[in-house]
């Protein structure tokens, strides 16, 4: 995630791709920036739109819905990266 809040892929590690993982009441995670934080100095979060793009980390919360994740084990064939 950059300043702005946009999600990004990158090819090399860096301090954007680190998130802090937030446990819900509701059993769901939520994921945030831990970089970076909107002006008021609340945290934005990843979110995906109904279609699944994407949302601005500004524009999120972690009461929202669509912040909100389900972590599943992957199977061992599926960690492969080429």
């Amino acid at each position: 995630m950059n300043r702005t809040g946009a999600l990004q892929a990158k090819r090399t590690y860096s301090e954007n791709c680190n998130f802090k993982e937030v446990f819900l009441e509701n059993y769901f995670n939520a994921y945030s920036s831990a970089k970076w934080t909107k002006q008021n100095g609340k945290e934005m979060f990843i979110a995906l739109s109904q279609k699944g793009k994407p949302l601005r980390g500004r524009k999120t919360r972690k009461e929202n819905i669509s912040s909100h994740f389900i972590p599943m084990k992957c199977r061992e064939e599926e960690k492969k990266i080429e």
